[in-house]
């Protein structure tokens, strides 16, 4: 039965929920987030109950629901066995990547791992990476990842130099993020990263380069969060023509460094 699933009934069937997984708050998040922009789209899912009238499928989309005071619309599917618990959401997860295939973008994959950074950066700041509560949702992805601008040169540079020096989502991201401020100097800080030639030990492209080539060799690899972190200050004194003797973003101590914010260049 395909029904209009208000707040008020949502929080009604969750008195129900009496034997179900731990509820994940991100995802709850994730799904209000959505219901909230008016990306949440019937798709034929369906909130399950059991023939004892328990709720066995469906809480996270009923706690957005009710969250975000909003209704949605959903099939509803009662008297299942007790036991049909058990083989619900066993399979394979759908990953924006996935999705944005079946949509016909290309580079599917890739285009979504670097729009779902360009997505949370611009939303609450790339420093929130690791951050679950301030995760894009896998429709913000997607949608980024079909109209983002800038976003095929990004996958360009990606694919050039992905895995080679970076992780290609990476690469990608602040390729897409310089290119926002100067497109044809970050064509030129990126040039010479994948070159590395006649760059003297001043350059901030040679020290990011060293860094990242460095990272590359090691068995113990940086966090990605750290790596954007260094292409954002060497992009930083490069665009303020600034030459420098060492590259690195101190987290820990007395003094911490703050994350490097690209609004800085040019104060």
């Amino acid at each position: 039965m395909r029904m209009m699933v208000t707040p008020e009934l949502a929080k009604q069937w969750l008195e129900s929920n009496t034997h179900n997984r731990p509820l994940s708050e991100e995802l709850v998040i994730a799904y209000m987030v959505d219901m909230l922009d008016g990306r949440w789209q019937y798709n034929g899912d369906a909130i399950r109950f059991d023939h004892t009238g328990r709720l066995i499928d469906g809480q996270h989309r009923l706690h957005a629901c009710t969250e975000a005071g909003v209704p949605f619309e959903t099939d509803v599917v009662t008297g299942l066995a007790p036991e049909a618990i058990r083989t619900i959401d066993i399979g394979r997860v759908r990953t924006a990547g996935h999705i944005a295939h079946l949509e016909g973008v290309e580079n599917a994959s890739l285009a979504c791992a670097i729009a779902g950074l360009a997505v949370l950066h611009e939303k609450y700041g790339i420093e929130r990476m690791n951050d679950p509560r301030h995760k894009p949702t896998k429709t913000e992805i997607v949608e980024a990842a079909r109209t983002l601008a800038g976003l095929d040169a990004a996958i360009v540079r990606a694919r050039a130099l992905g895995y080679k020096i970076a992780p290609p989502r990476v690469v990608g991201f602040c390729f897409w993020a310089f290119a926002k401020l100067d497109r044809k100097l970050a064509d030129r800080f990126f040039d010479e990263l994948a070159h590395g030639l006649n760059l003297s030990q001043d350059n901030p492209v040679y020290h990011l380069r060293e860094r990242l080539l460095s990272n590359r060799r090691s068995k113990a690899k940086l966090p990605q969060l750290e790596l954007v972190a260094l292409f954002f200050k060497a992009w930083l004194a490069y665009r303020e023509g600034r030459p420098i003797r060492r590259l690195f973003w101190k987290t820990d101590g007395p003094s911490p460094e703050k994350f490097p914010s690209l609004t800085e260049a040019g104060r």
